[in-house]
């Protein structure tokens, strides 16, 4: 059964917040906070990312109608993220800032969750997930070059939207490419417009990535 549109959407919306990019350009370009990670929008975000990632994986695992038990494999995955999750938080025992390092690791235990919840979804739906995130923060940062350069294009004239530089913005385009045109044809060959606009989209960033650097 296909996960509802509002799952979808606020699955995407981690995602987004995932990027790092938009969460820096609400903090500091729009409230005028500092430009680090304790930043209250930063910070905030994944904390309470993680705070309801791992409140649906406690829903999800006790919900009668969810999928049947997990395979070999999925056992295993979860075994390693166990592991890797548990010597995050070892880590605090040997830092020099503990209270900090158990707390940036107690958030990626909740992360841990988000991935645990993108990794149940159906194909059709994690592609979904990944195109409404990419066409969110790609129209956003489209948006931002044309309303202000001093936003969204830095100084030696690459566009970089609502990210801090353009090598995060690029890697988000050339995955919108890659979405787009992975989705572009059904079956049957029809084609589909809204996945060609994708592409598109991702194609106009990723070739304004790389500006004029003469005279830089």
């Amino acid at each position: 059964m296909r996960a509802s549109h509002t799952r979808l959407a606020l699955l995407a919306l981690g995602i987004a917040v995932c990027m790092n990019g938009p969460l820096f350009f609400l903090q500091f370009r729009v409230f005028g906070l500092p430009w680090n990670w304790e930043g209250p929008v930063v910070r905030e975000s994944f904390v309470a990312l993680a705070v309801a990632s791992v409140v649906a994986v406690v829903f999800s695992q006790s919900d009668p109608g969810s999928r049947a038990g997990l395979s070999p494999a999925e056992r295993r995955a979860v075994a390693l993220v166990a592991v890797m999750t548990l010597w995050i938080v070892a880590t605090s025992l040997w830092s020099v800032a503990p209270d900090v390092t158990r707390g940036r690791a107690t958030l990626y235990v909740g992360l841990a969750c988000f991935a645990w919840l993108l990794s149940r979804l159906r194909f059709e739906d994690l592609r979904a997930v990944l195109v409404g995130a990419c066409v969110a923060v790609l129209a956003a940062s489209l948006a931002a070059v044309v309303s202000s350069e001093s936003i969204g294009v830095d100084r030696n004239g690459d566009w970089r939207g609502i990210f801090t530089n353009r090598n995060s913005l690029a890697p988000i385009a050339a995955l919108a490419i890659i979405l787009g045109i992975g989705s572009a044809i059904e079956r049957g060959g029809r084609l589909r417009p809204g996945a060609v606009g994708v592409a598109g989209l991702g194609a106009v960033l990723a070739a304004n990535t790389q500006g004029d650097r003469h005279g830089a």
